[in-house]
């Protein structure tokens, strides 16, 4: 009985590891499995950034009913000229109330000829002289003496002057500001500009000021209206006060902005140290990662059946433009502009070998995790 015992167990063992085999090797990965991951990491931030800002102050002035510094005309561009029989000057007028004096701003960009500019109030020319561009500096202030002031009408322009030989003159203004120290009731709009570069790497852009106590009338809210969104409408006593504007609340957008202060009734704010920071990030080094991926003969079996798709699979999120990325397998390259998100690139399958050189680099800055090298059986 010994011997018969030792002959069934021989065989039981034999069928047994038979049918192992048959299930780590065959069903494994020629019949039942449909995906196999050959790698699998969160790779993390590639490339260093670090965040730069630009103030734009808007100033200190005031809102409502009560003497401040009105805004008798603004404009972002202009040309005034003189040629040899006509001229085509700016003009513009002013209803005052109270005035005390005044101001006239702008910056030169261009110019052509070599005439003066001038510039006039109620017909008294308060300057006239040849002035050169200015593409650095923020622009000449001029002032407006309150003996060129009326109650009431006032009318002002700018204009240019013939050359030599009367030879025809233009100039090219930039911010061009009016302004009358009067009691009138009254709002505040200021421009500003946002770079392509800082909206397509923005952070955060918030507004600041101050309110001080003591010339404040608090009857009715200050309203903050940035492109025409309210971004901001409340009672506001003494102190200091940040608002943050996206593009989702303001519709902030490359190239000009417009903001605006108002508010209703007799109210009256005093408005200290406006200041609109915008904060963006900069690349300080571009970065490239490279991992080594092996394969196994059955992984490489798998990779290579005529019924797998192969893939990259990957979590992206771009921290600082250009959003590119260049991805290095073996021989082959591809260049992508992926997606914040999931990322799916499809590979041929005569890519991948049995020792693997995946490299990803960008210009730009980005973060990517769940990186994984993988098949997939194609369902039909």
């Amino acid at each position: 009985m010994s011997n018969a015992f030792v002959a069934v167990l021989a065989v039981g063992l034999t069928v047994f590891g038979l049918a192992f085999i048959a299930t780590e090797v065959g069903p494994g990965l020629q019949g039942d499995q449909t995906e196999m991951t050959y790698f699998n990491q969160d790779i993390g931030q590639v490339g260093e950034t670090e965040t730069d800002s630009r103030p734009v102050e808007l100033g200190s002035f005031s809102v409502g009913e009560g003497r401040g510094d009105v805004q008798a005309y603004r404009a972002d561009r202009m040309e005034v000229s003189q040629g040899r029989i006509t001229g085509d000057p700016l003009t513009f007028e002013y209803e005052a109330s109270q005035p005390r004096d005044g101001s006239v701003s702008f910056r030169v960009i261009g110019r052509e000829g070599n005439g003066n500019i001038y510039i006039e109030v109620n017909g008294n020319r308060i300057f006239e002289e040849p002035m050169t561009s200015d593409f650095t500096g923020t622009g000449s202030e001029f002032t407006v003496e309150r003996q060129y002031l009326n109650q009431g009408e006032n009318n002002f322009e700018i204009g240019a002057t013939r050359g030599s030989l009367l030879s025809p003159t233009e100039y090219t203004l930039e911010n061009i500001r009016a302004e009358v120290n009067d009691r009138n009731f009254h709002d505040r709009v200021e421009t500003f500009r946002m770079f392509e570069n800082e909206f397509a790497n923005l952070h955060t852009t918030e507004l600041s000021f101050r309110i001080p106590a003591e010339t404040t009338q608090v009857d009715a809210p200050l309203q903050i209206r940035v492109n025409n969104n309210t971004v901001r409408e409340d009672t506001l006593a003494r102190g200091d006060y940040d608002v943050e504007l996206t593009p989702e609340n303001s519709d902030l957008r490359p190239g000009r902005n417009t903001i605006r202060f108002l508010t209703f009734d007799q109210a009256f704010y005093q408005i200290e140290n406006s200041v609109i920071d915008v904060q963006y990030s900069v690349i300080t080094d571009s970065g490239a990662i490279t991992r080594e991926i092996d394969l196994n003969s059955s992984q490489l079996s798998f990779a290579q059946r005529e019924d797998t798709q192969e893939e990259l699979r990957f979590r992206y999120t771009n921290l600082n433009n250009p959003n590119s990325l260049q991805i290095d397998l073996n021989d082959a390259s591809f260049d992508l502009t992926p997606q914040n998100g999931a990322n799916t690139f499809e590979l041929n399958e005569t890519v991948i070998q049995e020792e693997n050189i995946l490299t990803l680099s960008s210009p730009g800055s980005f973060r990517m995790e769940n990186l994984q090298l993988a098949s997939e059986v194609i369902q039909e």
